[in-house]
């Protein structure tokens, strides 16, 4: 069987997108697909990309691509999510076709560190505590 092509990838592309494909949409597909501030929806594109094509994405870093998870704000303020820590690049239509051809994710990423902990999660809890202890102080102080 022969390698995918560049048609393959955006024929698959424009099946999960559900509209053909653009140049815009072109160099940034998970901006297109609206994947780009929801890691469920990234990962599940990625999934399946990766099913289709046999790819494996093992090397895949996904900090580097998109957000983990949609949000209405940014509930990790001061701490920022692990996708705002590291410039963003683009997954094209052109890197997922040198995906698909090699089966393999083929991009090799700055170095860099990855925390795993996540301050970004707790701060907000943290901060609503705080102000319910703040409140219950002075209430106290008050009566």
């Amino acid at each position: 069987m022969a390698a995918p092509g560049r048609r393959d990838v955006a024929a698959f592309v424009e099946e999960q997108l559900g509209r053909r494909l653009d140049p815009v949409a072109e160099a940034d597909i998970l901006a297109a697909t609206g994947c780009d501030g929801d890691g469920d929806d990234a990962f599940a594109f990625l999934e399946a990309f990766a099913t289709r094509f046999g790819t494996d994405l093992s090397g895949y870093r996904w900090e580097f691509h998109h957000a983990d998870e949609g949000s209405l704000f940014d509930p990790g303020w001061p701490f920022r999510p692990p996708g705002r820590r590291v410039a963003r690049i683009p997954i094209s239509l052109d890197l997922l076709t040198e995906a698909a051809q090699r089966q393999i994710w083929p991009l090799y990423y700055p170095p860099h560190r990855p925390d795993r902990r996540r301050f970004d999660r707790f701060h907000l809890p943290i901060a609503v505590a705080l102000v319910i202890a703040v409140v219950l102080v002075l209430a106290r102080i008050a009566g």
